[in-house]
């Protein structure tokens, strides 16, 4: 007892208060919730993005947890707002705020906005025939993410197009607005070196800022505002897109030149059987002009319809990929001999395809149509919209009443019936023969037809024989 009390006579008493009131301090010690308000806006134009997300985060120097939030832009004028804890002490510099802009659906927004004229644009600048010179366009014509511009940029934006493989960075890029206006020159200069993901690795940081300068209406724009640019869209009058948001839009005008037109439409409402025959024209108004670029995007369900064969402009290098598992079709071209002065002869006929009906189809529309997401193009090398269309016509009905696929025969007669099938090999030797009722419609013979060695099947129907080769 007489050791405590000499401790409390030197002064310990002073240092046992003086503890305890710091655990007091700690223990009372309270956050004060700021609310904030921000936007992103689409590079210098006075409109926002939908779809645009925020991490805010506050590592102040307590023992608290930090302050957080994550918002995102939604409906018009794509603002985004919320509130995170700061430290009580308004005038004091104790929050540390890093912000984290991302894209809440990166990997759909890659191809949003994004065609082949973009890519033309981006050959033209590698060429010296046309510069970019915007510093939004110029980060977003580096695909690559090499802080320039290159023929590389243009091949990814191909295969993004052609082979739906992503650009080797995110979709989008940000820039701080007070950065920007402040540094506008050197952001002219070298726009690479001013992107969030470049400057400050993704994530933008200010050190010891006081809760007063974070509340106050004035000074939050520094932190929060936001400028933004689309990897990839280089041309303003390219793809359709959802992102934009306000009453600016790069979508096109809604006139006749840049709408989808589909000649003799009444076409795509008919039912067809299987084993008809029809083409399907990508073709282009403005025939006299040289093509410099062009895309032909399609929805095509392969379970009812089968590309027999593809033909293209002779004069032109196009690419082309049918799609089974997402059940779609893209053709396109970039024609860099254009830039060499050599010119091309396609008469308005870019790409013919050649279609066989599988099984019946009650509308064609149904399994034939433009893919939505991707633009229906074509320009010359000043990127005038040479009005391209979809043709639908020499259709073929079959003549045969029979028709086999997939293992099944169809028949297109009105009552049931008694046939000979004979099964021959390819080199014509008869394997096997029965007699079977086909009902009208189809009729499954999958374990049989489905037999790879059976090449060659003749129904023999009264005094008439259909022969029919198998495709496997």
């Amino acid at each position: 007892m007489k050791t405590l009390f000499n401790f409390l006579k030197m002064g310990g008493g002073r240092i046992i208060f003086c503890l305890t009131l710091a655990l007091f301090v700690i223990e009372v010690h309270s956050q004060t919730p700021v609310s904030f308000t921000g936007n992103s806006l689409f590079r210098n134009y006075n409109f926002g993005v939908k779809n645009h997300c925020f991490e805010i985060s506050n590592r102040y120097s307590t023992t608290d947890p930090p302050g957080e939030a994550d918002e995102c832009t939604s409906t018009c004028p794509s603002s985004y707002g919320g509130e995170f804890n700061a430290s009580e002490n308004l005038n004091g510099n104790d929050n540390d705020i890093s912000v984290h802009p991302y894209s809440a659906n990166d990997f759909d927004d890659y191809i949003n906005g994004v065609t082949t004229a973009d890519a033309a644009l981006i050959y033209l600048h590698v060429n010296e025939e046309q510069y970019i010179t915007d510093p939004y366009k110029l980060v977003a014509a580096d695909c690559n993410e090499n802080c320039g511009i290159d023929a590389g940029d243009a091949e990814q934006i191909e295969d993004l197009i052609g082979e739906d493989i992503p650009f080797t960075r995110n979709s989008w890029e940000w820039f701080n607005q007070k950065e920007i206006i402040d540094n506008y020159g050197s952001f002219q200069s070298d726009p690479y070196s001013w992107t969030i993901s470049d400057r400050y690795s993704g994530y933008i940081f200010w050190l010891d800022v006081s809760t007063s300068t974070l509340s106050s209406g004035t000074t939050q724009p520094q932190f929060f505002y936001y400028l933004s640019t689309k990897v990839g869209d280089v041309h303003n009058q390219s793809n359709p897109n959802n992102w934009v948001c306000g009453t600016y839009s790069l979508k096109g005008d809604d006139d006749q030149e840049n709408s989808l037109r589909i000649i003799k439409a009444d076409r795509l409402t008919t039912s067809l059987a299987p084993g008809t025959k029809f083409k399907v024209y990508f073709k282009y108004e403005h025939a006299t002009e040289n093509v410099f670029y062009f895309q032909m995007p399609l929805i095509i369900n392969y379970n009812y319809l089968n590309i027999n064969k593809i033909s293209t402009c002779p004069d032109m290098i196009v690419k082309h990929r049918p799609n089974e598992l997402k059940n779609e079709f893209i053709a396109y071209c970039i024609n860099k001999n254009l830039m060499d002065n050599q010119k091309n002869n396609c008469r308005g006929y870019l790409v013919t395809l050649d279609i066989e009906v599988l099984q019946d189809v009650g509308s064609l529309d149904q399994v034939l149509s433009i893919n939505g997401k991707k633009n229906l193009e074509a320009g010359n090398i000043d990127f005038l919209n040479l009005k391209p269309y979809i043709e639908i016509k020499d259709i073929e009905r079959p003549s045969d009443p029979y028709y086999i696929n997939d293992g099944r025969i169809y028949y297109s007669g009105a009552l049931s019936h008694k046939v000979e099938l004979q099964f021959f090999s390819l080199s014509g030797q008869l394997i096997r023969k029965l007699i079977v009722m086909l009902n009208p419609g189809y009729n499954d013979f999958q374990e049989i037809i489905g037999v790879k060695t059976y090449q060659i099947v003749r129904i023999i129907d009264h005094d008439r024989a259909y022969t029919i080769k198998v495709n496997y």
